[in-house]
């Protein structure tokens, strides 16, 4: 196949994205533009939910943290598969695609786990694991053989999805209860900036530390930086919650 084709492919599939948020039918009422306020005092208040909210704050230095350090690790994540171990094309598309169907199964696995071991739980616990899973990419550079090699990188891609897709469902859906319907699109894009916007920072350290430090060392300070992000989250409320709030009041108990 060539690129233009996967291009087309890849078109193709935001066209079918797009037919089904046009077929997706809400009762939202739209906001009259007399009750706006100045761009800045809106942006405002939506940071400063977010900086305020006990549970919102703790995800948000996570998630940063998470994209922080592991945008360190998968900006040199090309450049290990096709150069250094040397599995061709097809290698990274079979480990993306191993990936995406970790993300798939996390997905349908976020309410499951959920209601075994908490809601609140579920969100330090994936992220722990999706640091886990991360430590197998430069672990992978290490080992002799191929074969070897291209199966750690399918099961640390199949992990850190599945993970990843479990950790968000929880905070996303989170989020979305306890925020004041008026509030959602600034909370959202506050949070969004925030999370996204250290990911090109990241690209380009990974870029600078690899010229200069060699890109084994990159993938470890990427891969164990992402500890620290977990602590985050850890060292919370969350770990012994088992129900996540539903109202804009975050309950006292944990159990």
């Amino acid at each position: 196949m060539s690129a233009p084709l996967l291009f087309v492919g890849e078109a193709l599939g935001y066209l079918a994205s797009a037919l089904f948020l046009w077929r997706t039918r809400d009762d939202e009422e739209p906001v009259g533009a007399q009750g706006r306020r100045p761009l800045t005092v809106e942006i405002k208040e939506g940071l400063a939910f977010v900086v305020h909210h006990p549970l919102i704050s703790r995800i948000v230095l996570s998630t940063a943290g998470l994209n922080l350090f592991s945008a360190i690790t998968y900006t040199m994540f090309p450049v290990l598969v096709l150069r250094q171990l040397d599995l061709g094309a097809a290698g990274l598309g079979v480990i993306l695609s191993v990936g995406s169907v970790g993300g798939m199964l996390g997905a349908f696995s976020a309410v499951p786990l959920a209601r075994k071991i908490g809601e609140g739980t579920l969100i330090p616990v994936a992220a722990l694991f999706s640091v886990l899973f991360v430590l197998l990419v430069p672990v992978a550079a290490l080992v002799h053989g191929k074969w070897f090699a291209l199966i750690l990188l399918m099961i640390s891609e199949f992990g850190f999805t599945f993970a990843v897709l479990a950790y968000n469902i929880m905070q996303v859906s989170m989020r979305q209860r306890v925020c004041p319907p008026r509030l959602l699109g600034r909370m959202n894009a506050s949070i969004r900036f925030v999370v996204y916007g250290v990911m090109p920072i990241s690209a380009l350290v990974s870029g600078v530390l690899a010229s200069t430090l060699g890109m084994l060392p990159t993938l470890w300070i990427g891969a164990l930086g992402g500890f620290l992000a977990v602590a985050a989250v850890a060292f919370s409320p969350l770990l012994t919650m088992k129900k996540l709030p539903d109202t804009e009041d975050i309950p006292t108990s944990t159990a």
